[in-house]
């Protein structure tokens, strides 16, 4: 194509993702990790690229009438909030990893996000420990704001599949670092969890609902865990 096929392809691509990101920050958080995969290509327009825009089109348009699941709090004395989070390994050009949470409020999903890796990792633990502390900042910011709104008791927990990873965060042994950066993220980490009172559980990956921000899954296994907070 020539420059200004180019440029009306360029605007059309920003467009499209920029409308497509807003309703995925907003409701739709089962399309964070294909709006984050194809906005780091509005400016090399492939024609899979394209292809893959107007697949996304499509399916926001056939499931233009699922929305957000909520469910009404019971217990106005206890609040829990959670970070469900994931991450895939060098799955992204330049053997970049994938990261990526949803934020729950009493088990509602209230947000979400899905990025890549801006290191390069050298291995899926050192990927999952990115992704849980993305996930740091908002809770904080949560929890504070919770604290602002009301005295009830707020409990905060982060949910992974990566044992290694909980393995890590509760481990004094320095030995089990491999150096010296990977060693203080770590142990940043742990500190943050020991400040913050966090409590840590593990998930099952079938059962890991932020699988869906970090890689293309299976129809049948998106539809599975997507249809647990959006129908």
């Amino acid at each position: 194509m020539n420059k200004i096929e180019y440029d009306k392809q360029v605007l059309w691509m920003q467009k499209v993702i920029g409308l497509a990101s807003y309703v995925a920050q907003k409701y739709r958080y089962d399309i964070l990790y294909y709006v984050n995969v194809l906005a780091q290509h509005t400016l090399f327009l492939s024609k899979q690229v394209r292809q893959l825009t107007h697949q996304l089109i499509q399916f926001l348009w056939n499931t233009r009438e699922q929305q957000l699941i909520w469910h009404k709090h019971k217990d106005n004395d206890h609040n829990v909030l959670s970070a469900i989070t994931d991450a895939s390994f060098a799955g992204q050009p330049g053997f970049k990893s994938q990261g990526g949470y949803l934020i729950k409020l009493n088990g509602n999903i209230i947000g979400g996000k899905s990025s890549k890796i801006k290191l390069t990792c050298t291995s899926s633990t050192e990927a999952e420990i990115y992704g849980i502390t993305g996930a740091i900042p908002i809770l904080r910011d949560i929890q504070e704001l919770v604290k602002a709104v009301t005295s009830s008791d707020l409990e905060i927990v982060i949910v992974t599949d990566s044992q290694p990873t909980i393995a890590l965060m509760k481990s004094d042994d320095d030995k089990k670092f491999r150096n010296k950066f990977f060693g203080a993220r770590s142990r940043r980490l742990r500190d943050e969890v020991e400040q913050m009172r966090l409590s840590v559980e593990y998930v099952q990956t079938e059962d890991n609902l932020a699988d869906v921000l970090t890689k293309p899954l299976p129809v049948k296994q998106f539809l599975e865990l997507t249809k647990r907070f959006i129908k």
